[in-house]
């Protein structure tokens, strides 16, 4: 654990939170550093059309989650009857985020998202 500054994303849409979230747990929950909290692969749920009708849209969301991701998540989606879809590894649409944080030694690190065009980190 830490004094977090980040995670801090140029993402948008529905699937903001759910990363944020994913990328708080593996930092805060599961001691992950942020290189490897920021790279670890994501899932989200994507409504029908747009990125922001999850929850609106009326139709179940499918579940996106990264090429890169445990092969065991698409197939248990799968048979648990989601519909899914994989997406390329470190794909674009999972966001960019980037943390900053003091870990408990009192020592600023940090992580660029590998997903990000341009992006790096670096201590002053």
């Amino acid at each position: 654990s830490g004094e977090l500054l980040g995670p801090l994303g140029t993402m948008g849409g529905d699937a903001q939170p759910q990363i944020l979230q994913q990328i708080a747990a593996r930092l805060f929950h599961h001691g992950r550093s942020p290189a490897e909290a920021v790279n670890a692969p994501r899932f989200a749920l994507r409504g029908p059309r747009t990125g922001f009708d999850t929850w609106t849209s009326g139709a179940p969301p499918a579940v996106q989650v990264e090429g890169h991701g445990a092969e065991q998540w698409a197939s248990g989606l799968l048979e648990r009857g989601h519909r899914v879809d994989v997406l390329p590894p470190w794909d674009h649409g999972f966001g960019h985020a980037h943390v900053i944080l003091r870990d408990p030694s009192g020592f600023w690190v940090g992580a660029a998202d590998p997903r990000a065009i341009v992006g790096s980190v670096a201590g002053v």
